[in-house]
């Protein structure tokens, strides 16, 4: 007879075994019910039969490797990869999440992930990236991957150290986003942008984007930096946002010639390419003004107009680069009454391990400890496994809420 922590033991690999085996036949029966079903409702429908098995939807890394999922094989197809994975709507638009992944990162996407997916509703994502290093890392996650290497500004080498801020790859990097996010927003889906240094609250997100712009005459939401920062944002694809991020990749190459960095282009255009607005009076007088101008029969190109979210670690602990800090962070209870933010960036913070740090400490990091870049990633398992209760605070408000107190 085994003992009681074998038994243990096999009783958490048994389970574990099971939830895979379901998984995998889940899909493969779906798959052959629906063989002959048009590209693009099969794709949305094989996407909305992901999202509802949460046990996979927010570790598809622990599956066994190569397991057929809707988007397998798409990852030089971003057409197809899209139709695949926008499976929601936000003022009528289809919505998709991208991420930008480099292997270097590979743990903090898994937490991003996780908590996008299981906390914040978001299974219409898609992660990009621009070696082949990182994309087979990408693959053996069993993740949604598109190769947009193609978009580089300039070629970088598979052999590549983690990317620095300020430094040349960095730069080269950082303007990789809003040109393919062009190239999406040109295609008629509304993006959501994320960092892999962020982690999500238990909220609608997508339906707290949508309640924040209230109307589509506000182009997109940011959060607020100097105007905004660059690592978390939605827009819509209308007129205005596609001319903004048309406007912003056009300063790329001087930008870069210049060691300036995305975030640094977008700045330099606020006025110019657009504006911004907190409150929703200042919003709304915003609209007036420019439905004023209008009326009156002045012709002008649509600027896009931006409004900013608050920066989670700025309200709660008082500066933007808090989360920096670790040691001056203290627990967040996402549930609490008046708590509106929809997710925590740890900005100011070079390298992963800082970031890592950031999240760990206000108690948003839930992977495993034994969960290491360039690990197993059979020990990428969610902490609450080990930890009954770990994420008691975070499953007992209701994650329909909307954020941003909107």
């Amino acid at each position: 007879m085994a003992a009681p922590g074998q038994r243990r033991s096999l009783c958490r690999f048994a389970g574990f075994a099971a939830l895979v085996v379901l998984a995998v036949v889940s899909f493969s029966l779906w798959n052959t019910a629906h063989l002959n079903e048009s590209r693009t409702r099969r794709s949305r429908i094989l996407a909305e039969e992901f999202s509802i098995v949460p046990p996979v939807a927010h570790t598809p890394w622990l599956l066994p490797r190569g397991t057929k999922l809707p988007y397998s094989g798409l990852e030089n197809d971003l057409d197809g990869l899209l139709h695949a994975q926008a499976n929601k709507t936000v003022h009528g638009f289809p919505a998709v999440t991208m991420i930008f992944f480099n292997h270097h990162h590979r743990v903090m996407l898994m937490n991003c992930i996780y908590s996008l997916v299981k906390f914040a509703g978001v299974s219409s994502y898609i992660v990009l990236v621009w070696d082949k290093k990182s994309l087979d890392a990408c693959l053996q996650m069993n993740l949604p991957c598109y190769n947009a290497a193609k978009y580089l500004p300039n070629p970088i080498g598979d052999d590549h150290q983690e990317a620095l801020f300020q430094s040349q790859s960095y730069t080269q990097i950082m303007w990789f986003r809003p040109l393919v996010t062009s190239k999406v927003l040109d295609r008629g889906y509304a993006v959501h942008h994320t960092d892999v240094d962020i982690a999500y609250s238990p909220f609608d997100l997508y339906a707290s984007f949508g309640a924040f712009m209230k109307q589509s005459g506000v182009t997109g939401v940011f959060m607020a930096e100097l105007p905004v920062n660059g690592g978390n944002y939605f827009v819509l694809p209308t007129p205005a946002g596609r001319l903004l991020f048309q406007h912003w990749v056009s300063v790329m190459h001087p930008s870069i010639a210049l060691g300036f960095h995305d975030q640094d282009g977008l700045s330099r255009l606020v006025l110019e390419a657009y504006d911004t607005c907190d409150a929703w009076s200042e919003c709304a007088a915003a609209l007036a003004a420019r439905n004023e101008t209008a009326t009156s029969g002045t012709r002008r190109r649509p600027k896009a107009l931006l409004r900013r979210t608050p920066s989670a670690y700025q309200e709660l602990f008082g500066s933007w680069c808090a989360g920096n800090e670790p040691d001056k962070l203290t627990l967040v209870d996402p549930c609490q009454r008046g708590f509106s933010f929809a997710y925590f960036h740890v900005i100011c913070a070079t390298g992963a391990e800082p970031k890592i740090a950031g999240l760990k400490a206000i108690g948003y990091w839930f992977l495993d400890s034994s969960c290491i870049t360039d690990g197993p990633l059979s020990k990428c398992k969610p902490r609450v496994w080990a930890q009954s209760g770990f994420e008691d605070a975070f499953l007992r408000c209701p994650s329909d809420r909307i954020a941003f107190n909107a």
